[in-house]
């Protein structure tokens, strides 16, 4: 929970992916006494959101190197707009990069709450870095939460 005694954004995917599930059984519960197709394509549907990205599960919150170290950003940062983002990591011998690439490090996820994360929109660039991760059999780049990549400045 966070310090306004509001759920963080990990919190609230957690709670979603729980809901959707609820709502998958009564949704099936539905669909046999019905027989209804739309309740089939809503339930496909929430099927998908239940198969995204656990974000609790890839998030890196350990220590952040700067030097020739690739970063791209996404999302709305409340650190600042994205070019005080972007000059803070070159100030710190950083590479800024606009697109997830092979060369990139870390991927910042801005700290403004985004609900579509708890579904499977959670947005391009992370995407892209879960593919770069999965063809490289590795852990990298590493998807960084804002407030971890500002308590490293």
């Amino acid at each position: 929970m966070d310090e306004d005694g509001t759920l963080g954004s990990i919190e609230l995917v957690k709670l979603a992916k729980q809901e959707t599930k609820q709502l998958i059984k009564a949704i099936e519960i539905q669909d046999i006494a019905m027989g209804n197709s739309a309740l089939k394509s809503l339930k496909k549907i929430l099927d998908a959101s239940v198969n995204a990205v656990d974000f609790d599960e890839i998030w890196h919150d350990g220590e952040i190197e700067y030097a020739n170290k690739g970063f791209c950003f996404t999302g709305k940062f409340l650190y600042g707009d994205r070019e005080k983002c972007q000059q803070a990591v070159i100030d710190r011998g950083g590479i800024v990069l606009k697109n997830p690439t092979s060369r990139l490090d870390y991927l910042i996820v801005g700290g403004e709450k985004n609900p579509d994360w708890a579904h499977e929109n959670y947005g391009r660039k992370i995407e892209r870095v879960l593919e770069l991760r999965k063809d490289g059999g590795t852990q990298y780049p590493l998807i960084v939460f804002e407030p971890d990549w500002v308590a490293s400045l």
